[in-house]
């Protein structure tokens, strides 16, 4: 599904470290869906909560928020990403 939908799929959120540093290791990591990523666009914040921005932009985009459970990779653990999205980067 995942695959199928690769051009859909975006992943909305925001980090108080370099995009380099936070996806660095995706591939290990079930909030990135145990997959590397690609980087297609990075925004820098001034004088707004980012946290706050992330909750609102996530309500926003909730109806085509990605619905999927990944199993991690050290434990019988599930994890739910709630920070994927099934939306045209337009």
């Amino acid at each position: 599904m995942v695959a199928a939908n690769r051009d859909l799929i975006h992943k909305i959120g925001v980090t108080n470290m370099s995009v380099d540093e936070r996806i660095a290791g995706a591939r290990l990591q079930p909030t990135f869906l145990m997959a590397d990523v690609e980087v297609v666009a990075t925004y820098e914040l001034y004088n707004i909560s980012r946290m706050k921005l992330e909750k609102l932009i996530h309500r926003v985009f909730d109806p085509a928020c990605l619905d999927i459970e990944i199993k991690g990779p050290f434990s019988d653990s599930r994890f739910v990403p709630r920070e994927w999205f099934l939306v045209p980067l337009s």
